[in-house]
C-alpha cells in the first residue's frame, strides 16, 4: 500500500524520490525500520533488517558501509570502538574491494581500527602497501596517519632502549630510520594540505628537538674536554711538587 501524497517517511532511502510501487513502500518502512532499531540499540532487529535490505536490487547497501561495519560485530561489542574486532577488519577489508569508490574513507576507517586496537605496526603495515598506488598517494590525511606512526613506534623504540642505557651510560635516541620516514610523510601532508596545521607543527616540533639534541651533545662534548684539561693540570702539579 502506498502512502498517501504529504506522508512522510522517518529517513531518507532511494535517492528520497516518493515510491511508485508498494516493493518500494515497503523497502522505505524497512529503511525506516533499520534506523529505529540502531537509534534504540534493538541490535537483534536491526540486523535482520539490514540482512533483508542487502538482498533487495534496489537497496544501495555498499553505500552505507559504515552502518553494515556499526552491525559487523555483536551485539556486546556494536558500540565498542576501543578493540579491533576481527569481523570488523574483515569486513572492512572486504568493502575496499566491494566498493572501490570509497576505498579511502574505507582505508582510513581500517587504521582507526587498528590503532584503537593498539595494532600500530599493522596500521602502517596497511599504509605501506596502499601508500604508493592512487589515489592513497595524494591523501594528505593517509600521509599525517603514517607520519604520526612512523614517529609513535620510533618513540616505542625509546622506551625499549632505556633499560640499556641505564648500562650503557648512553642516552636513548629515536629511531633514525622512523624519524626520516615520519618527516617524509609529515612533509606530503603539508604539501597536499598546506592550511593543516598538524604536519607543520610536527616538523618544527621535531626540528627544535633535533637541535636541542646537537646542542646537549656539543656540552657534553665540552664537560668532557674540561674534565681532561682540569685532570690534566692536576697531574702536572702534583709532579712539580
Amino acid at each position: 500500500m502506498i502512502r498517501a501524497p504529504g506522508q512522510e517517511y522517518l529517513f531518507d532511502s532511494l535517492g528520497s524520490t516518493s515510491p511508485n510501487s508498494s516493493r518500494k513502500v515497503h523497502i522505505r518502512r524497512l529503511v525506516d525500520l533499520l534506523e529505529l532499531c540502531i537509534h534504540r540499540r534493538d541490535w537483534p532487529r536491526a540486523k535482520r533488517a539490514w540482512a533483508v535490505l542487502t538482498r533487495c536490487p534496489e537497496f544501495e547497501w555498499q553505500k552505507m558501509w559504515q552502518t553494515g561495519l556499526l552491525l559487523a560485530t555483536s551485539l556486546d561489542d556494536a558500540l565498542d570502538i576501543d578493540n579491533a574486532d576481527p569481523r570488523r577488519l574483515d569486513y572492512l577489508r572486504v568493502m575496499m574491494l566491494r566498493c572501490p569508490e570509497n576505498r579511502v574513507s574505507i582505508l582510513q576507517e581500517l587504521l582507526l581500527q587498528l590503532i584503537n586496537g593498539g595494532q600500530h605496526r599493522e596500521a602502517l603495515d596497511e599504509l605501506e602497501l596502499y601508500l604508493p598506488s592512487f589515489p592513497f598517494q595524494d591523501n594528505a590525511v593517509l600521509h599525517m596517519y603514517a607520519g604520526l606512526l612512523y614517529l609513535f613506534l620510533a618513540d616505542l623504540h625509546i622506551s625499549h632502549e632505556n633499560a640499556s642505557s641505564h648500562a650503557t651510560g648512553k642516552a636513548p635516541t629515536l629511531n633514525p630510520q622512523y624519524l626520516r620516514e615520519c618527516k617524509t610523510h609529515l612533509r606530503r601532508a603539508s604539501e597536499l594540505d598546506p592550511s593543516h596545521p598538524v604536519p607543520t607543527s610536527l616538523l618544527q616540533h621535531l626540528q627544535r628537538k633535533a637541535a636541542g639534541n646537537v646542542h646537549q651533545d656539543n656540552a657534553n662534548e665540552s664537560d668532557d674536554g674540561s674534565e681532561f684539561i682540569s685532570d690534566g693540570e692536576g697531574a702536572d702539579t702534583e709532579s712539580k711538587k
